[in-house]
């Protein structure tokens, strides 16, 4: 079987405030800091569908990519992976 390296990369993370875990622009940003990533811009801040705030940190540009996918931790914390062209 051939091993292909599939060249993914973050390209955001949304860190989503629920009633189990508070975040907020400050706590995401050390979250962020913590694990050395930077952040290209300030944060986009929105609402969910629930009345929840999210705040996406752009991590890479999304153009460098073709395609992406999401993965959610229990931390309330989702990483939007993309796939280089």
């Amino acid at each position: 079987m051939e091993n292909k390296n599939l060249n993914t990369y973050i390209q955001s993370i949304v860190f989503e405030n629920t009633k189990r875990n508070k975040w907020n622009a400050g706590k995401a940003m050390r979250w962020l800091n913590k694990h050395k990533l930077t952040p290209l811009k300030r944060v986009d801040k929105k609402k969910t569908k629930e009345g929840n705030m999210t705040f996406r940190y752009r991590i890479n540009e999304p153009s460098i990519f073709k395609r992406f996918i999401t993965k959610k931790t229990d931390k309330d914390i989702s990483f939007i992976i993309g796939f280089l062209k």
